[in-house]
């Protein structure tokens, strides 16, 4: 009795806060997940929670985990391509300006609230050196190889820490140049046959699309885009299937992270699953990622499940993958602010910016369309991408939510107004990121530099 008398009386001890899983399955499209190709894994999440269908990402790596990982847009973080001073590496292949360093990144949120953070994943740009990660009190980064990086997540998920657990994820497989899956074996004779495809076929030796040629050398990739190399439609029906093998390969690997996860005690946790970019597959005259806006590269999935998240429910308000940094601050209870968790009973009525970043090495090297950067504005059903330099083009979402009719020359006045949303804010340098031969080895070997 006076056992139970003083605890009666003590104050309950406060609830541990959830622990949080969120994994980015590099370049994975929205329209080729889940109705469109067997991703059991993803749609058993999406079926345990909730399901964006409209969310938009930046169009590559870089500006896109900076913008997850500090809620901000890319013109506030800095992360994207640049022609003043940035990350210029052997050769200046990519040159880019760093994230700024005075943006509170998610892990740090975490870690002062007495969070555990680990990163593992498996994108060179991931390296902490370069300052994407900063924050996490453990990442491991095991470029081009999902094997790896499944078997730390493993050893993160077993190690014996009491405090509750953030841990971030990126599985690499669907990017370019991919492997040869189960699904796609049978194939092999054809992809054998057509040389044409080494760009976009794994090469343990030279892993990825700009390897193995010098700095002057068109490759397969520029070739194309330069209208010096035919593709058919048995070519681009094998990129395709390349491709949906990987996406089929990486909702696997996904399913072991959850299995591992799950079996670490974890279950009753926040889960978020979304991808930081798309991949051009031949649409539009172009293909890999980067330098536009079109929905093959903006549209991702968006899946997110867990306490304080209904079940089974499907939103089609728009939303952008940075506005997960503060839902998921919310569902963990360390903030109570504005996120995509708003749009669950509210449609926005806000526009939605995106912009992408002239790549001067395709400016240079490729012309056309590539010597500007983009910027897109969406709003009340519409959506206007504008060149930085010139040009417009107009979009019905209602009609046309895959952007292919450009409407710009009969609704002048959509455009005008539309262009009144487009105030950016004004961007301050965020100086010259420095790195290592090491670092530079990795980026390269990778396909980010030459």
């Amino acid at each position: 009795m006076l056992l139970l008398m003083a605890c009666a009386g003590e104050p309950e001890p406060p609830a541990r806060k959830p622990d949080i899983l969120v994994v980015v399955l590099d370049t994975v499209r929205a329209d080729h997940v889940m109705a469109d190709l067997p991703t059991p894994q993803l749609q058993a999440v999406a079926d345990a929670g909730v399901v964006f269908t409209s969310a938009s990402s930046s169009s590559w790596t870089w500006p896109s985990h900076a913008s997850l990982f500090t809620g901000q847009a890319p013109w506030e973080h800095g992360a994207h391509f640049t022609e003043g001073d940035g990350l210029t590496v052997a050769g200046g292949w990519i040159q880019v300006s760093p994230m700024r360093r005075d943006a509170v990144t998610l892990a740090e949120r975490f870690s002062a609230e007495g969070y555990r953070t680990a990163a593992v994943g498996a994108n060179a740009l991931l390296d902490p050196d370069l300052g994407l990660t900063r924050g996490f009190e453990q990442v491991a980064v095991y470029p081009n190889h999902d094997v790896r990086v499944l078997q730390e997540v493993d050893a993160v998920l077993a190690a014996e820490d009491d405090r509750p657990l953030l841990l971030f994820v990126n599985l690499y497989a669907a990017h370019a140049p991919w492997e040869i899956r189960d699904a796609t074996q049978a194939l092999q004779p054809r992809l054998d046959a057509a040389t044409w495809l080494d760009p976009w076929k794994l090469n343990r030796a030279a892993i990825a699309p700009h390897a193995g040629r010098t700095q002057d050398e068109p490759d397969m990739v520029e070739r194309w885009l330069q209208g010096d190399l035919e593709i058919d439609a048995e070519g681009w029906e094998l990129i395709n299937q390349l491709y949906n093998g990987e996406v089929m390969h990486v909702d696997r690997e996904l399913n072991h992270v959850l299995t591992s996860w799950n079996t670490s005690g974890r279950s009753s946790g926040v889960v978020a699953v979304t991808s930081d970019h798309g991949e051009l597959l031949g649409e539009r005259g172009m293909v890999l990622h980067c330098r536009s806006l079109y929905p093959e590269l903006t549209h991702v999935p968006l899946v997110l499940a867990g306490p304080g998240v209904p079940t089974g429910q499907t939103v089609q308000t728009p939303v952008q993958l940075r506005e997960l940094y503060g839902a998921l601050l919310q569902l963990a209870g360390i903030e109570d602010g504005s996120s995509l968790l708003g749009t669950l009973d509210t449609p926005r009525t806000d526009p939605l910016l995106d912009k992408a970043w002239k790549d001067g090495t395709w400016a240079t090297r490729i012309g056309g369309r590539y010597t500007q950067g983009y910027e897109m504005v969406r709003h009340e059903g519409w959506a206007l991408i504008s060149g930085t330099t010139s040009g417009h083009e107009l979009y019905d979402l209602e009609t046309d939510p895959g952007m292919t009719m450009d409407l710009s020359e009969a609704h002048p006045d959509r455009v005008d107004a539309l262009r009144q949303h487009a105030d950016f804010v004004e961007e301050r340098p965020t100086g010259l990121l420095e790195v290592d031969d090491a670092t530079q080895e990795r980026l390269r070997a990778m396909g980010y530099i030459q």
